[in-house]
């Protein structure tokens, strides 16, 4: 009989079965097992009995859990997270690496998490875990939850004690004036100029637009190019705007040294040095060559590196045994120069002999037009 003191029937989903032979007994099967069928079976005898407990396990789900969960900044929440399991599973938080506890701002509820004020720093992605422990076996899932915390625009780089950011150009060269904010929804930009809104079409300029940033990218025709700008950002939740001064700089000179150093299966050091004070980077622009063909520049590999004390700039991301044209340009903070000539250089193939500590290399050292001579050297 079952936990409901009740007969298990000869057939059904569950049926007990006779057994005949050398042993005699009975057998229980579940054709199907439901979370009904937990309980305490007792299997007699005329003389004699036994029992045991059937533990029906459910697996951990978070059912319908929305992964993405939203509210507006300075409000209460409480982010769901809907476990289910048998036996039923034990919950914990975590947020950037960090178990959250009870306390002033958070709330472990039976529902989900509560979060008290939510502010800007609460945005990002929660972990809900889940952990069951059985007589059998234990289990442990997680999901992640992201909150989105909705909120007028902020600046991303704030200018320091002012509300203009300053940006360097010169005469015929490119700049690029950009605005960036964190803001939920995602905030619309517009672009005035002398207190009008700035078309590009009007100007020749292409406004390049990303969730959340804004740049305007132009060539400086004229001196009229150079003052202010005004960048305001909007969304439902409020507006914000600044001030871009595009200020007069002067363009640096070509490198005054560029020689390719060392290169490997993947990466060259380019040794680069302008004789000019206020640099503050190099620019490395290459290209795949063809044998008997001109390099193709129209669609270069660019990297951008910051000024360093010994010169020397790592290109990554090659391609093996491949020739290569590097070009070097100078950076200042209102430009880059003219690019250098172009160095040459050839990647080396990806050494597939063996071990770093026992390496053969072989040597053909041509003799004579019809003599061939092979050295081999071993290296330890």
């Amino acid at each position: 009989n079952s936990k409901k003191q009740q007969l298990v029937p000869t057939k059904g989903r569950v049926y007990a079965e006779e057994i005949f032979g050398v042993q005699t007994g009975s057998r229980l099967f579940f054709e199907r097992l439901e979370a009904s069928d937990e309980g305490e079976y007792t299997c007699k005898s005329v003389s004699e009995k036994e029992s045991f407990k059937l533990q029906v396990i459910q697996r951990i789900s978070f059912g319908l859990t929305p992964r993405i969960q939203r509210t507006n900044e300075f409000r209460d929440v409480i982010l769901k997270c809907d476990v289910t399991g048998v036996p039923k599973p034990t919950v914990d938080w975590n947020y950037k690496n960090i178990s959250i506890e009870t306390g002033a701002k958070y709330k472990i509820l039976p529902s989900g998490l509560e979060i008290r004020n939510v502010s800007l720093t609460d945005i990002g992605d929660y972990q809900c875990r889940a952990i069951q422990t059985s007589l059998s076996n234990s289990d442990i899932k997680y999901i992640i939850i992201t909150l989105k915390v909705n909120h007028k625009p902020v600046w991303v780089n704030p200018p320091n004690h002012s509300d203009r950011d300053r940006f360097y150009g010169y005469l015929s060269g490119d700049v690029n004036l950009t605005c960036e904010v964190m803001a939920e929804p995602p905030a619309t930009f517009t672009w005035k100029k002398k207190n009008k809104p700035f078309k590009p079409s009007h100007h020749n300029v292409t406004v390049l637009t990303e969730p959340n940033r804004s740049t305007l990218q132009f060539s400086i025709q004229t001196l009229g190019y150079y003052g202010e700008y005004e960048c305001q950002a909007e969304n439902e939740f409020g507006r914000i705007n600044r001030i871009v001064v595009l200020e007069q700089g002067e363009k640096p000179e070509m490198p005054s040294l560029v020689e390719v150093r060392q290169v490997s299966v993947h990466t060259a050091d380019i040794k680069a040095i302008s004789s000019e004070n206020d640099v503050i980077g190099f620019r490395m622009m290459y290209a795949t060559k063809e044998p008997g063909l001109p390099v193709n520049w129209s669609e270069p590999g660019i990297q951008d590196f910051n000024k360093t004390a010994d010169g020397i700039y790592r290109i990554t991301d090659l391609l093996e045994n491949t020739p290569y044209d590097v070009r070097v340009a100078t950076r200042n903070i209102a430009g880059l120069s003219d690019f250098s000539a172009d160095y040459p250089l050839r990647t080396h193939q990806q050494d597939t002999s063996g071990s770093a500590e026992n390496v053969a290399v072989l040597s053909i050292v041509i003799l004579t037009a019809s003599i061939q001579q092979a050295i081999i050297v071993l290296n330890f």
